[in-house]
């Protein structure tokens, strides 16, 4: 009784941490896919003046 209670404890403490992990990972995916956007959307305008820039 006394193993699976500690068990129980040591579950529960790497259950939290795990979680905690996984919430900062999520967040910071989340910045990341939006660097992401960022970048693309700025690349991409920059393409399109550069393009005019040659034609002219």
């Amino acid at each position: 009784s006394q193993k699976m209670e500690t068990r129980m404890k040591d579950l529960d403490g790497e259950l939290s941490t795990t979680r905690k992990q996984y919430e900062e990972a999520k967040a910071n995916s989340q910045k990341m896919e939006k660097r992401v956007k960022d970048l693309e959307g700025e690349l991409s305008t920059t393409r399109k003046q550069y393009d005019e820039a040659k034609a002219n």
